[in-house]
C-alpha cells in the first residue's frame, strides 16, 4: 500500500480571506466551497481546507516547493501589493530573498498570521 499526503487543515480568521490571499499569491485557481471549508487545490493533488475554528489561532509555518516561474511571479505579486518579506525567518533580511539549498526563497505571513516560505529548490539537511 502506498501512503500520500492528501490535504492539511489550516485555521484562519477569515478563511475566505487567507484561501483567496494563497491562491492569488501562488497564481492558484479561486478556492472552492468544501463543506465548512474553502479548499485550494495544489498541482500535486494536495488540498489545503481553510477553515475558522472560532479559538485562537496560533501562528503556523507552511513551506512550499515552487518552480523558478511560479518563485518569480509570486514575489512581483507581494511586491505590487506591498506586502513584507524576508530572506530568513528571523525577518532580519526584509526585501531580499536567500539562495540557500541551490535554490531562492523567502517568508512572508498570510492574513491570519501564518509564516509562509516559498523555496525553489528541497532543502537539504546534511
Amino acid at each position: 500500500m502506498s501512503v500520500q499526503f492528501n490535504h492539511l487543515l489550516i485555521f484562519a480568521n477569515d478563511k475566505y480571506e487567507s484561501a483567496s490571499f494563497l491562491a492569488s499569491i501562488l497564481g492558484l485557481p479561486e478556492p472552492v466551497p468544501a463543506g465548512f471549508f474553502m479548499a485550494v487545490e495544489m498541482e500535486n493533488n494536495v488540498i489545503l481546507h481553510f477553515g475558522e475554528p472560532k479559538i485562537p489561532i496560533l501562528s503556523q509555518h507552511y513551506a512550499f516547493l515552487v518552480s523558478d516561474a511560479v518563485f518569480d511571479a509570486s514575489l512581483e505579486r507581494l511586491k505590487a501589493r506591498n506586502i513584507p518579506f524576508w530572506a530568513d525567518p528571523r525577518q532580519q533580511l526584509a526585501n531580499e530573498i536567500n539562495y540557500e539549498n541551490n535554490g531562492r526563497g523567502f517568508y512572508f505571513f498570510d492574513p491570519a498570521g501564518h509564516g509562509l516560505e516559498l523555496i525553489t529548490h528541497p532543502y537539504i539537511w546534511e
